[in-house]
């Protein structure tokens, strides 16, 4: 079987921002991966459960989208809490830095830094 043919491995984002959707699915597809969207904290744990993604994905500074709620799910969850996480933060806002790492969220980057590694979160699951 090529390279080629392989399924696509699964990533959840959990974000409402179309720029980051967009800068996920131009890293994410040349890698192999599939990216699924979720925009509540419900809705992403339901993906993460159904999908067994490779790496999870979240913006922080969505609180509208419960970030810390599905978190807390998702590391309760003893066949999802070792999925790798990254979440993604303005640099300015070390207090959800410091609660995400409390939390148990595995890697933090600021907006910026997430933006430019993207390319290199995937190269470095494969």
């Amino acid at each position: 079987m090529s390279e080629q043919s392989l399924p696509a491995r699964n990533t959840l984002a959990l974000l409402d921002n179309l720029f980051f959707s967009a800068k996920i699915n131009a890293a994410a597809a040349p890698a192999g991966y599939h990216v699924a969207y979720a925009k509540t904290a419900e809705q992403a744990l339901s993906l993460a459960r159904s999908l067994s993604p490779a790496l999870i994905l979240l913006d922080l500074d969505a609180n509208a989208c419960g970030p810390f709620a599905f978190l807390a799910e998702l590391k309760a969850d003893p066949h999802l809490q070792t999925v790798p996480t990254v979440g993604f933060v303005s640099h300015v806002n070390l207090a959800t830095q410091e609660r995400a790492r409390a939390m148990g969220c595995d890697r933090i980057m600021a907006r910026s830094a997430f933006d430019r590694n993207l390319p290199t979160l995937f190269s470095e699951l494969s």
